[in-house]
């Protein structure tokens, strides 16, 4: 599993963590190097998490994240450097994912903000 994050970013913080916490094995990679292809997977905000499977979704989910068996953390070989590496029938699946997840691109970036700002006044809050 890849875990592509940003600095700064609480959700990424968390979704480290509750990997970390949870025994699972993970390859984190820079969001930022790797923006085209994160495009092309049709997130536009960190965290963003691909499964070997090809499965991805974005945003702190502790549900989906459980939802993880461990043979899909136990690597089968490297991980595909991009969306070209990727077997045609992970392609395929991402392909119907990107569809949707285009619609709610819009919607993900203001949440990501919201909980970006609601942080930061927290933290000015308790200083």
């Amino acid at each position: 599993m890849i875990v592509y994050s940003a600095p700064g970013c609480s959700q990424c913080r968390l979704t480290i963590r509750w990997l970390d916490d949870h025994g699972r094995e993970y390859e984190k990679r820079d969001a930022a190097q790797h923006r085209e292809d994160l495009l092309a997977l049709g997130h536009t905000s960190a965290p963003v998490v691909v499964l070997d499977t090809g499965e991805s979704f974005s945003g702190f989910r502790p549900d989906r994240l459980a939802q993880i068996g461990a043979n899909e953390t136990a690597p089968s070989g490297p991980p595909p450097q991009s969306v070209e590496d990727m077997t045609p029938a992970a392609r395929i699946q991402l392909q119907q994912q990107i569809s949707p997840r285009s619609q709610t691109a819009g919607l993900e970036s203001e949440q990501n903000a919201t909980l970006n700002a609601a942080e930061e006044s927290t933290r000015e809050a308790v200083v």
